[in-house]
């Protein structure tokens, strides 16, 4: 099974502490901020360069850089049979997961769960999970085990 974590740059290290626990489980993980992603490359790119600091989203999407994040993460995204979104995250790991629900795949939000701030659309997910439910989460993701 191919999983795709959708997370956001601003907590790199847990999404990586994240990704690391599901391949604990034998699952294909693309993490995006994984070192040795084309995406993680452009992304550092276009924050060393100053690129990102001078692009909004309609700016943004012209720049090379940008379009070759897309297109590798898009490129993930279709070959994936679940989509994890760790929380807290942005924009971009929503629309991952919209798009997702919208081609009927799995989609589980996993992460800390703070009163008062929640999506109603996470009605469409397969699930949420509390920080401190990973093993709950998986055993979602793994499903019921088929007897021979």
């Amino acid at each position: 099974m191919n999983i795709y974590l959708a997370g956001s740059f601003r907590y790199v290290n847990e999404v990586r502490a994240l990704a690391q626990k599901i391949r604990f489980y034998n699952y294909e993980v693309y993490c995006f901020c994984d070192e040795d992603t084309v995406a993680y490359k452009y992304s550092t790119r276009i924050r060393v360069t100053g690129v990102a600091g001078q692009c909004n989203a309609q700016t943004a999407i012209q720049h090379d850089d940008v379009k070759q994040i897309c297109a590798v993460n898009f490129y993930k995204l279709e070959k994936a049979d679940v989509v994890i979104v760790a929380l807290p995250c942005g924009k971009s790991a929503h629309l991952e997961a919209g798009w997702a629900i919208a081609k009927g795949k799995k989609v589980y939000v996993y992460g800390k769960l703070i009163v008062g701030d929640f999506d109603a659309m996470y009605c469409l997910t397969h699930g949420v999970f509390n920080e401190g439910e990973f093993d709950k989460m998986m055993n979602v993701v793994n499903g019921p085990i088929q007897e021979a």
